[in-house]
């Protein structure tokens, strides 16, 4: 069955990525169905492996450039001064910064960020308690210092049980196309929101994390989801190695030198 639904898929020209994202969305509502004590049939979902997808990173620069283009008080053609935009322009300028900010510095997925109610946030600890959809499980994740003093100038002024919250106090809804303007201006072309997690996975890889560190941090349910950001890391690892090397082969130059003063 599963064979031949991907063979269609790929006669549709999708790629291997968006045959496992259509897999995945199957999966999620047979396990919501089953969650539910609906009568489902018993079934074993294949993995579609992704080949030569890298993800992409951003440098430390570019993503100060797009908080910049993020910025609510940033002056645009066409845009009023700050001081003579409405309340509702303003708090959603301010929303997309804090969303870009709350993916950079958790690498959540935007789902899960948008989907965040006060009651997971805990100030006086510092962290949130971040649900994760895709492989239903939870993850408390520490908060940056940014991230803190945004959590606590949103709840300041939120009615909502939403941190981000849409019309009559509900979830805001994933309309990102302003976020993704964004993106555009900074000069990052062909990045998505989704980057936004890997741009976090790279910084965590050069900071020295190990692949099952990071596969925790990012809510993955087995290290195998983590190993498309091996790369990141490989020269670090090579470089790592040819140290090793040199250190044993010191140490036995020394000792020939030790040895031969000895004689």
């Amino acid at each position: 069955m599963w064979s031949k639904l991907l063979d269609e898929l790929r006669k549709d020209g999708l790629k291997e990525s968006t045959c496992r994202y259509n897999l995945s969305l199957i999966k999620q509502v047979w396990k919501w169905a089953k969650s539910q004590k609906y009568k489902v049939q018993d079934v074993e979902f294949p993995r579609v492996k992704v080949t030569g997808n890298r993800v992409r990173v951003m440098t430390l620069e570019e993503e100060q450039r797009l908080l910049k283009e993020l910025d609510p008080r940033r002056e645009a053609p066409g845009m009023p001064p700050y001081e003579q935009r409405d309340h509702q322009l303003i708090r959603f300028q301010e929303d997309n910064r804090d969303i870009v900010i709350c993916l950079l510095d958790t690498g959540a997925r935007i789902g899960e960020i948008t989907g965040l109610k006060w009651e997971q946030v805990n100030l006086k600890e510092g962290t949130i308690s971040l649900y994760r959809p895709k492989t239903d499980n939870w993850s408390i994740v520490d908060m940056t210092g940014r991230m803190k003093r945004l959590m606590e100038r949103r709840q300041g002024v939120s009615n909502s049980p939403y941190v981000f919250e849409g019309k009559n106090s509900e979830q805001r809804k994933c309309n990102n196309s302003s976020i993704r303007k964004a993106i555009e201006r900074a000069g990052l072309k062909g990045f998505t929101i989704h980057d936004l997690r890997h741009v976090y996975a790279a910084k965590m890889l050069k900071e020295g994390f190990s692949i099952y560190e990071l596969s925790k941090v990012l809510g993955h349910s087995s290290v195998s989801m983590t190993e498309k950001y091996a790369w990141l890391c490989e020269r670090d690892i090579s470089k790592k190695a040819a140290k090793i090397l040199d250190d044993i082969h010191e140490r036995l130059e020394q000792q020939k030198i030790e040895k031969w003063v000895s004689f």
